[in-house]
């Protein structure tokens, strides 16, 4: 059984929650794009302002959620990483990216 790397980010924003949800919808495809060929295979389903995703990222496959407040986004994940290094790296990717989108 794989080790689990635990995501688990708040990320505050002032931008509301309409506006921050249709910006969180479109960060999982912008990740897709941005690391084409490292992330694949993405699958979204949301309901309201909370949506579940599963993609391949390096090779691993991921999943989690994102759920969208009126002043904070929250993602939470599994990347299945022995390598703590790895699954930093990639929680560092990511929590730049949602606050790159945030902005």
């Amino acid at each position: 059984m794989a080790i689990m790397h635990k995501i688990d980010l708040k990320i505050t924003h002032t931008l509301g929650s309409v506006v921050a949800l249709e910006r969180a919808k479109g960060l999982l495809e912008r990740l897709k794009v941005q690391f084409s060929g490292q992330f694949t295979d993405l699958e979204e389903i949301w309901e309201g302002n909370k949506g579940d995703f599963t993609a391949t990222i390096m090779g691993m496959a991921v999943s989690g959620s994102l759920e969208v407040t009126e002043e904070h986004v929250i993602l939470k994940g599994d990347l299945p990483t022995d390598s703590s290094f790895m699954g930093a790296l990639i929680e560092m990717t990511i929590r730049n990216q949602v606050e790159s989108v945030l902005k």
